[in-house]
């Protein structure tokens, strides 16, 4: 991928992690779970055009193909919209959920390296359906517009992306800097309560948690940060992962002074396994925040 694409695409990426955090922030009608995940979705359908189009320009059958995932997307997101409202009900309820989840799968296993990205990622691809066809079996036992039938669809669909598709166009060090760069700000923006008291930060609210604690070295107590949270968790969940991918970053800083050139990072554009090549802390921190988010709708 040239630079500029990169560029574009890391933007992007850091621009849909500051919406998963305005959503668990704010009262936004229009920046709920289902716009965040629908903008999750369309930003794997951009990546996977742009990293198709580098590597096979506009030839037929690449055409063909870009054409029925595109045509995916649309579907994919009409289906979050739906959800968000009636549902999707009888007769025939379990079909549409079948064919929901197929369309899912084309869209996570469709990549532009196809061989190479399903030899190397299947098995973890089937675990995952399976794993998404038992919550939804469940699901059916619920109203159509009931949180407790919406959650297992909309998390699947957020732990299907961050499994498989975000990792396709966004680099290791763009994903830990953002990251970092987000957890830092939103410890500082909490710590900032303790010296001037509550206030707001773009329409967020930041305070301090009702519970105290004792820091280390310090002989009073002092309430827990929240920051812009609305539970003091969310924070700690932002701020470990953060902590990490500071440290691996740290970790990386030092062998590039010490071996003084190191090969310049390619995105994977799906010709490797999402999985086991990438750090944990990315699907970690990524499904933990989707989590949160998924978990509002219930």
């Amino acid at each position: 991928m040239n630079k500029s694409s990169g560029y574009l695409l890391s933007r992007s990426f850091m621009f849909l992690f500051i919406l998963m955090i305005f959503n668990r922030t704010t009262d936004f009608e229009w920046l709920t779970t289902y716009h965040v995940l629908a903008t999750v979705v369309l930003f794997g359908g951009i990546g996977f055009a742009i990293y198709g189009y580098q590597e096979h320009g506009l030839d037929g059958l690449f055409a063909i193909l870009l054409f029925m995932y595109l045509l995916c997307m649309l579907v994919l997101i009409g289906v979050i919209f739906q959800q968000r409202g009636v549902g999707f009900s009888e007769p025939s309820r379990v079909v549409k959920l079948v064919l929901i989840v197929m369309l899912l799968l084309f869209f996570l296993c469709v990549s532009v390296n196809q061989r190479r990205y399903l030899r190397q990622t299947g098995v973890y691809l089937l675990a995952f359906t399976v794993l998404l066809s038992i919550h939804l079996s469940h699901s059916v036992e619920f109203a159509p517009n009931s949180g407790f039938a919406a959650l297992p669809l909309l998390a699947g669909f957020m732990m299907g992306l961050n499994l498989f598709v975000l990792p396709r166009y966004i680099s290791s060090r763009t994903f830990l800097w953002t990251l970092s760069l987000l957890s830092n700000i939103t410890v500082l923006l909490g710590v900032l309560v303790y010296h001037i008291g509550s206030y707001s930060f773009l329409t967020m609210n930041v305070d301090l948690a009702d519970g105290m604690f004792t820091p280390l070295f310090m002989n009073k107590q002092l309430h827990a940060l929240q920051s812009v949270f609305e539970n003091p968790n969310m924070l700690g969940i932002v701020a470990f992962a953060g902590t990490v991918s500071a440290a691996i970053l740290i970790h990386r800083l030092f062998q590039d002074i010490r071996d003084r050139t190191e090969p310049q990072e390619k995105p994977l554009g799906g010709s490797s396994p999402t999985v086991p090549t990438y750090s944990i802390i990315r699907s970690l921190a990524l499904s933990c925040l989707a989590g949160e988010c998924s978990s509002s709708i219930a």
